[in-house]
């Protein structure tokens, strides 16, 4: 589904090389405060464009990567300047949200930076934490330095991985069904490893922490 969305988007600026890039990025922004696409597939998106001709292979990276980080610094500047509204007004009357809160809180106090860096793969973390970075007045010049080292390697891996692996897939096949479902199993494997190590981070038995 958020394949064939990314292609409806996309279908009519595929002739327009310089279009492509502004409406990859805008996905990516998009993306980051509630469009219904994960960045995995907009950056395997990416590296096929690129593999097809469409856009330039470097420049797509470049402005992947910008769009990720724009997003995110959308998200911290929504938390930091609305999160305290939704907090006391909407999430005061969801059960266990204060829970979750509080615990939130703890882990970005204690591991603000390993937060944001082993949040990059988990695809229902990652948009989270940029709200609540801004929200706990992380500073953002640590948000940003460490969200950048999270979403540099992390554009550069789904992006290569899409380029040549579409190479390979062509030698082999032409169904374009097969790479779909081949670029969606590679995702969701890359995310289930760095949620799984992030779990194990989170199942640590918290220290008390005491905040001045």
């Amino acid at each position: 589904m958020a394949y064939d969305l990314i292609t409806l988007i996309l279908s009519p600026v595929l002739d327009q090389g310089p279009m492509i890039y502004l409406v990859l990025s805008l996905v990516l922004v998009l993306s980051g405060v509630g469009l219904p696409v994960p960045e995995e597939f907009t950056l395997l998106m990416g590296g096929y464009l690129a593999y097809s001709g469409y856009v330039a292979f470097w420049p797509v990276v470049y402005v992947l990567i910008v769009g990720i980080l724009a997003a995110d610094i959308v998200g911290y500047i929504i938390g930091r300047f609305a999160g305290y509204f939704v907090h006391t007004r909407v999430l005061s009357h969801v059960p266990f949200a204060d829970r979750f809160l509080d615990k939130a809180k703890y882990y970005f106090y204690r591991h603000g930076d390993k937060v944001v860096l082993f949040s990059r793969a988990m695809l229902g973390v990652r948009v989270a934490v940029p709200l609540l970075a801004g929200h706990f007045r992380m500073r953002f010049i640590k948000f940003i330095l460490w969200d950048a080292a999270a979403a540099i390697p992390w554009t550069l891996l789904l992006v290569f991985a899409s380029y040549y692996f579409s190479a390979s897939l062509d030698v082999f096949t032409e169904v374009k069904e097969i790479k779909h479902i081949f670029f969606a199993l590679l995702g969701f494997i890359l995310i289930g490893y760095f949620a799984l190590r992030f779990i194990k981070q989170l199942r640590r038995k918290p220290e008390k922490v005491i905040i001045v």
